[in-house]
């Protein structure tokens, strides 16, 4: 149980990692990219502005052919993951609840089986007793009214 717990952790910390390296990556390229047009626009001569946006728009458009590239990644990325979901889904979690299914019948059919040749016959033989003890009991309760009977009538005479 300690080791499920120590992997759970592990596995949360380097998602933590993960995240602050992409963060800290995302920030490092944004500052790469201010520098290098601010560098263009310093060293490019003064005189021609029109050269200074030309070459601007050009690190533009490989900037967002890079980002496009990224997120195409991404997509695939995003699509091996949901693919590997439906094959765990479909291999393992499906024998588990065909599992569960089995033990329920299993559980089912015992309980009917207790029922029927435990339980009942012990039910059935408890009130067999219950009414031995109850015919044993007025059967004393008939014998003591007669006893008790012949006394009062010689008691009264």
């Amino acid at each position: 149980m300690s080791d499920d717990l120590l992997t759970t952790e592990t596995e949360e910390s380097e998602g933590g990692d993960l995240q602050g390296f992409v963060i800290k990556g995302l920030l490092v390229a944004l500052g790469l990219f201010a520098l290098i047009v601010i560098l263009i626009l310093v060293l490019a001569p003064s005189e021609t502005t029109v050269g200074r946006v030309a070459v601007v728009r050009d690190i533009l458009m490989i900037v967002i052919g890079l980002e496009f590239f990224l997120i195409v990644l991404a997509l695939a990325v995003l699509i091996l993951q949901v693919t590997r979901l439906a094959d765990l889904l479909q291999n393992e979690a499906k024998p588990i609840l065909q599992d569960a299914k089995e033990t329920l019948h299993t559980a089912k059919g015992t309980a009917q089986f207790v029922s029927q040749n435990v339980t009942r016959p012990i039910i059935r033989l408890t009130a067999f007793m219950v009414g031995v003890r109850t015919f044993f009991r007025e059967l004393g309760g008939i014998r003591r009214a007669i006893r008790k009977n012949p006394e009062r009538k010689e008691s009264d005479e």
